[in-house]
């Protein structure tokens, strides 16, 4: 599949009789938006002599206007920034005219021509989007070719029962950098990474919007990561995968800075905000500034956490320069509830009580709701970092952290996993996808098979990581 997306000439006919010159009215359309598309440049070239030519930029209304073009063959077409970000070779226009004032219109091909183009093997569900980009190195150069882009994202599928997928698409980029994916889901939190031959970007979450066209270039650099603990992790058995320490973290010589504010402008002070996987972490101005040093470059996700707003995760190309402003937009969460009357005591959910139980046992190791609450983690592998024990594998195109166990006898292992006394198969897969570090509360490890319960049936004899999701219970102050 080719990654530029090109379309058929298309030939329009002007009415009239004979004239000495005439003019040339038209508008420029983006189909997609369906919006007038302003400061496209319009350019007109005699076929016939190709040294004549005229360019003219379409006004806020989409509108251009040629004058006193003399009779004959001529080719139209326009540039703008919105195709070169959709990588598509706009359709070249042959403009026949005898001699009357001629009206001719251009557009932005529809997503559904788009779409056609690009995935004529496989048409899209309406459900389904295309995504289009271009993979870039972080530092100056020419685009990369050869590199792979990655999409994952997460499904429930009840068949016989209820099953947690996780779908993957993989795009080589062609020779200027660009790719096309198709059937990316629509309004699905998805996660994305580039890699080229040297390095990769970050894993990014992206979300394809209503109108079934996600646009993301993405950057990719060298990765550098430094350990925060003494311990140097053992490689997997039979696994091509880089293991790395779950205190290990990347870092580099970039640098963010920006203002987090709400959507009227207002700053957020005290925000916390974090690039995932890196050394750095900054508090927020009481005027909502913010500067982050000795970040790995490259595309790569900013976490922001303020409390009584939505969580914020977002991708950004971090630089080694800071010319660029960023702005972060926060949500206040609705905390406003019905007045609520508490007769009786409180039930305890039957997992609570027999997490408890197996505490008391005290034959693993334990998270409650308010440790987690006090922790406050962006992402379950955040809480699980520098737990003794744990650490988190990141393969090449694997699109989320993965959790292994130091085993009993050495080296590092999977474990068996159980979300909400289910057990899920994670091989390949990312647990922070499946499961929403807000609703965790409470974790239960168990390394080797010796001493984990025996409501939990052993399928690997490396360990068990068992996860409880629901509402925290609310602490006191």
């Amino acid at each position: 599949m080719g990654a530029a997306i090109a379309f058929p000439c298309v030939t329009a006919y002007a009415q009239g009789g004979a004239t000495p010159s005439h003019r040339i009215l038209g508008t420029v359309h983006d189909s997609i938006a369906n919006a007038p598309l302003g400061s496209a440049l319009v350019q007109l070239i005699s076929r016939s002599n190709p040294a004549w030519a005229r360019s003219t930029t379409s006004g806020s209304d989409g509108r251009f206007l040629f004058d006193s073009v003399p009779p004959g063959a001529y080719e139209l077409g326009y540039l703008h920034p919105r195709l070169d970000s959709m990588h598509v070779v706009p359709p070249a226009r042959t403009v026949q005219l005898p001699g009357a004032d001629s009206s001719v219109r251009l557009a932005v091909p529809s997503f559904a021509t788009l779409a056609r183009a690009a995935c004529p093997d496989s048409p899209l569900a309406d459900d389904e989007a295309l995504f289009v980009g271009r993979l870039w190195p972080a530092r100056a150069g020419a685009p990369v070719s050869a590199g792979i882009v990655s999409v994952q994202w997460a499904e429930t599928v009840i068949d016989g029962g209820v099953q947690q997928r996780r779908p993957l698409i993989t795009a080589e980029t062609d020779a200027n950098g660009a790719f096309v994916i198709c059937g990316v889901p629509v309004a699905t939190r998805t996660l994305v990474q580039g890699v080229s031959a040297d390095g990769a970007s970050g894993l990014v979450e992206l979300e394809a919007p209503a109108t079934g066209l996600l646009l993301r270039d993405l950057r990719t650099a060298p990765v550098d990561r430094v350990s925060t603990a003494a311990s140097t992790p053992q490689p997997i058995a039979d696994s091509a995968d880089a293991v790395i320490d779950s205190t290990t973290q990347l870092r580099g010589v970039g640098r963010l800075r920006g203002v987090i504010r709400t959507a009227n402008g207002e700053p957020i002070a005290r925000a916390r905000l974090q690039v995932r996987e890196s050394v750095a972490g900054e508090v927020s101005n009481a005027d909502g500034s913010f500067e982050l040093r000795g970040l790995p470059v490259g595309t790569h996700a900013i976490e922001a956490l303020a409390v009584g707003y939505t969580p914020l995760r977002q991708a950004v190309d971090i630089t080694e320069a800071d010319t660029a402003r960023l702005i972060l937009t926060m949500t206040p969460v609705d905390l406003t509830l019905d007045a609520v009357r508490v007769l009786g005591e409180r039930a305890v959910p039957a997992w609570k009580r027999e997490f408890e139980g197996r505490r008391r046992q005290g034959m693993g190791r334990f998270i409650d709701d308010a440790a987690i609450a006090r922790r406050n983690p962006m992402m379950v592998t955040d809480l699980l970092a520098g737990v003794p024990g744990v650490a988190i594998r990141a393969g090449a195109f694997t699109s989320q952290s993965q959790l292994l166990l130091n085993r009993v006898g050495g080296g590092l292992c999977n474990p068996d996993v159980v979300v909400d006394g289910m057990f899920v198969e994670l091989a390949g897969m990312g647990v922070d996808a499946f499961v929403p570090a807000s609703r965790l509360v409470g974790v239960e490890i168990y390394r080797g098979y010796v001493l984990r319960p025996s409501e939990f049936p052993i399928r690997r004899s490396c360990g068990l990581i068992v996860l409880w999701t629901g509402d925290r219970e609310q602490q006191p102050d």
